[in-house]
């Protein structure tokens, strides 16, 4: 019940923040029109606010739709979960979808839902950013992409990773008329997504929780022959940190297993992912280096650790 109040809570923010600005959007515009408004110019924008545009008849479906789809991505614990529970979630109200993250100059299609002869995974085109949802008849998608799909029905929604476009979807919808559904489940996806490495056995604590817990069993030894809770969890925050750097270079970390340098290829990503680490775990003495380095080794290097030298 709780869950979804806060899911109830969201989506009419969301909704709200919408018709905020679009108003003001629409005010901005009968200004320029005439600097005096009539009261025939005014009542419309009114009506807007206390009625709206839109029909009411699939709001109570919309939610229950994103209430199950929290519900999955909240459960998931890991990287496959999750985009496999938010296809899943999403796939009855649409015809395809597809998730494409940037690697280089180019979006590459990394998963997809949908038959016939659609985007799939490897699908590659250049790489295109832009910051609100756009439909794809717009002019900053190639046509090899908009001659495969429905331009009419199919919208781009980007996806954040820490404040930067990493990537977007593309869904092709079975019916107009509920794009902010699926602005909204992928601002869900967004958030589930930046918190991954935090989630501990798919249980996700506040922050403040987990500083109290902190201070709790740093003052408890670890039992004899047990290993340090603490000391599980940074190996798990760093196993995320490194699976979330072979996500993202795949075409960089092939030509390191091949040439031999991948700690220079990669030397950004780990140097960000490194400091990520000490942040969260800035005791050097109880948190060696050695606990991120096996994970690079493990994830990236495939095991072979003269490969990151």
């Amino acid at each position: 019940m709780e869950n979804q109040k806060e899911l109830i809570l969201q989506f009419i923010n969301f909704k709200v923040d919408k018709v905020i600005s679009e108003l003001k959007m629409d005010i901005e515009k009968a200004f320029q029109k005439d600097f005096y408004l009539k009261p025939e110019d005014v009542e419309p924008l009114i009506s807007k606010v206390f009625t709206g545009e839109e029909k009411s008849g699939g709001q109570s479906g919309n939610i229950d739709a994103l209430h199950n789809l929290n519900l999955v991505l909240k459960q998931s614990t890991n990287q496959k979960e999750l985009i496999e529970g938010f296809f899943a979630s999403l796939s009855e109200l649409t015809n395809y979808i597809g998730f494409f993250i940037f690697k280089g100059d180019y979006s590459i299609c990394y998963a997809a839902k949908g038959s016939g002869n659609r985007p799939q995974k490897d699908f590659k085109i250049k790489k295109i950013i832009f910051m609100e949802p756009k439909k794809l008849s717009d002019p900053i998608f190639p046509e090899e992409l908009k001659s495969l799909l429905n331009q009419e029905k199919t919208i781009a929604i980007p996806l954040f990773i820490k404040y930067k476009q990493a990537g977007f979807f593309v869904f092709e919808l079975k019916e107009n008329g509920n794009e902010k559904l699926f602005e909204v489940a992928t601002s869900m996806f967004e958030r589930e997504l930046n918190l991954l490495p935090l989630k501990t056995h798919g249980e996700m604590k506040t922050q403040q929780f987990k500083t109290m817990e902190k201070k709790q069993e740093s003052a408890k030894p670890a039992a004899s022959g047990e290993e340090d809770p603490l000391l599980k969890k940074a190996r798990r925050y760093a196993n995320a940190l490194a699976s979330d750097i072979k996500l993202y270079n795949e075409d960089k970390i092939k030509q390191g297993l091949v040439k031999g340098h991948l700690r220079e290829l990669l030397k950004e990503d780990i140097e960000k992912s490194y400091q990520a680490f000490r942040e969260k775990y800035p005791d050097k003495q109880r948190f060696p280096d050695s606990i991120f380095n096996d994970a690079l080794v493990k994830f990236v290097a495939k095991g072979n650790p003269d490969l990151l030298k």
